[in-house]
């Protein structure tokens, strides 16, 4: 066997560094897919829109420029 291998045995081993393995390929997943959660550009203003609570639209509401939270 080579090293690749047995340290990729070790770390299925170790239960700790395989659930810390799982969560950061989840963030990495959903860094790179974030602009398909939220359809709003978070910088763009609309003072028209400014500190509404939460809706469907905006599911954390806005801030006071109207920008989505």
């Amino acid at each position: 066997m080579n090293e690749t291998w047995i340290a990729l045995k070790e770390l299925g081993e170790n239960r700790m560094a395989a659930v810390g393995i799982v969560i950061i390929v989840i963030l990495v997943f959903v860094a790179f897919f974030a602009p398909f959660f939220s359809p709003h550009d978070p910088l763009e203003q609309n003072l028209e829109k400014r500190l509404l609570a939460s809706n469907g639209e905006y599911p954390f509401g806005t801030d006071e420029l109207g920008r989505c939270i």
